[in-house]
């Protein structure tokens, strides 16, 4: 399954490609206008001081107004102009200008996209009215390789992860860190070793338990499925890590009872820009490596733990399908409003799916989306 039968597969289109509903033929081909047009464009900086459409009227009213790449060719929907006799896109790269001409407020770069190599290049928009052209500045975008779309050399990205796991597996005990619990791993209180240039000589003092701590469970596990080197040490760390989570969390008293740590430092289970706050939307990836663990190891006690996590942060799901960033865990207010994450939410009820269908879950997942 490729990326776009995969989103189709969620009733989605390829992103880059979603556009505003428009009806009819919304494109006017480049034909014998294309050297009136280039002609109108090449002439933009002499027209009248007086001229009713200006630069500042040509504005992109898309959600991928500020979208710097695209794998599929992006569609531009502009603010209607009411003098507008068409709606041109001047694309730029390598030396050679291609030209977009459409009749309606929409710049399809589809046109040109098999023409641009898979670099930078520059899109200016602009309106023509009965005055003359008014055209942005142009501004740099980039054509992004699709999944299939990269031919450069294959690395040995096995190896590479099995490097990855030698650097945890070593640092659990050898890491230099301002903090340590007797044993336990290093990476558990330390987010990350020595920076200097941060002011951290000896590493860092905090750490984030609900986001790293289930990814290092998800790594430790795929290593020993797929019978790597390091596959006994790598499955002891796995259930090292998951029987802390369960056993250093919130009490079971509260709004978010028996909650992960969102962050902890020096011995204390709380700090950095949280406080004492959940992140809940951080929890549902502890809540993701629970159910992999219970995959494993059959664990009955994470896969409980998981539905618990999804089930309570449901209940802070709005209509819209959003959820708050930060969350006091004693009262469940909420204490910082915006966060653009709802992934975490979401691909965790899909994961529960396989094992405890609800159908309460399966709606909230898909109101996320």
């Amino acid at each position: 399954m490729d990326r776009r039968q995969f989103l189709q597969s969620f009733g989605f289109a390829a992103m880059s490609s979603v556009v505003l509903p428009t009806f009819g033929n919304t494109n006017q081909a480049p034909g014998a206008d294309a050297q009136q047009m280039a002609t109108a464009v090449a002439t933009t900086s002499s027209r009248a001081s007086g001229d009713s459409s200006s630069a500042d009227e040509v504005q992109i009213a898309g959600w991928n107004c500020f979208s710097p790449r695209f794998i599929d060719p992006p569609v531009f929907q502009l603010v209607a102009h009411p003098g507008a006799r068409r709606y041109v896109g001047i694309v730029e790269q390598h030396g050679q200008r291609h030209q977009i001409i459409s009749a309606r407020p929409r710049i399809d770069l589809g046109q040109v996209w098999a023409k641009l190599a898979h670099d930078w290049f520059t899109i200016a928009l602009g309106i023509e009215t009965s005055q003359g052209m008014a055209l942005a500045p142009a501004t740099r975008r980039f054509k992004a390789w699709d999944w299939q779309g990269f031919d450069g050399v294959r690395e040995d990205w096995a190896a590479a992860a099995d490097r990855n796991i030698a650097f945890l597996i070593h640092a659990a005990e050898h890491a230099v860190a301002p903090y340590r619990e007797p044993g336990v791993p290093v990476w558990i209180w330390s987010s990350a070793g020595p920076e200097p240039e941060k002011g951290h000589l000896q590493g860092r003092g905090d750490a984030y338990p609900a986001a790293h701590q289930p990814v290092f469970i998800r790594a430790f596990l795929a290593h020993a499925h797929n019978e790597r080197a390091y596959k006994k040490e790598a499955m002891r760390l796995a259930n090292l890590v998951g029987d802390w989570l369960l056993a250093h969390r919130h009490p079971p008293t509260g709004k978010l009872p028996l909650f992960p740590y969102s962050t902890i430092g020096m011995g204390k289970y709380e700090g950095g820009n949280e406080g004492a706050a959940v992140n809940i939307t951080r929890a549902c990836r502890t809540a993701e490596g629970m159910v992999d663990w219970y995959r494993a190891t059959g664990r009955k006690d994470a896969l409980e733990y998981a539905i618990h996590i999804a089930d309570t942060v449901m209940q802070f799901q709005r209509h819209d399908g959003s959820l708050p960033y930060r969350v006091d865990p004693d009262t469940g207010a909420v204490l910082e409003d915006y966060t653009c994450d709802v992934i975490n939410f979401t691909v965790l009820l899909e994961m529960l799916e396989a094992h405890r269908f609800d159908a309460r879950r399966s709606f909230a997942a898909r109101r996320a989306l």
